[in-house]
């Protein structure tokens, strides 16, 4: 007769325990390195995105570019690697693995290269 009390105990105590950890969890666990540099906070229903178009050092904010030139800049390949987002009231980049990857690549052929374009841009093109 108290088998079936514990099992129905056990059974409440499994299900609330996993209620409680799935309100608990971070819904950014998913995603890649949030980058500590403080933003400034952003109004609710307020755009994040890239307000800069090219090189490595990538910018988030509400104001995203509305145009880009067709230049290249070394690095703008690693761009793809790049994102921003919105966390906790302030927009934020976040950074895939491939970008530090792709980085340490481009500051590689930057150093063995330096003014050569073409040989940089090849180069680049395998990172």
């Amino acid at each position: 007769m108290r088998l079936p009390y514990l099992f129905l105990i056990s059974a409440v105590l499994i299900v609330s325990a996993v209620f409680v950890s799935g309100c608990t969890s971070e819904w950014l666990a998913g995603l890649p390195f949030i980058s500590p540099v403080p933003t400034t906070p952003v109004p609710a229903n307020t755009t994040c995105a890239m307000e800069n178009c090219h090189g490595l050092l990538v910018r988030c904010g509400a104001q995203p570019v509305n145009f880009c030139t067709t230049e290249y800049v070394p690095g703008d390949r690693c761009r793809q690697f790049a994102s921003c987002h919105i966390v906790q009231g302030s927009c934020q980049l976040a950074l895939d693995p491939a970008f530090e990857r792709c980085k340490n690549c481009v500051d590689m052929c930057s150093g063995q290269y330096g003014s050569n374009t073409m040989a940089m841009m090849t180069c680049e093109q395998k990172c």
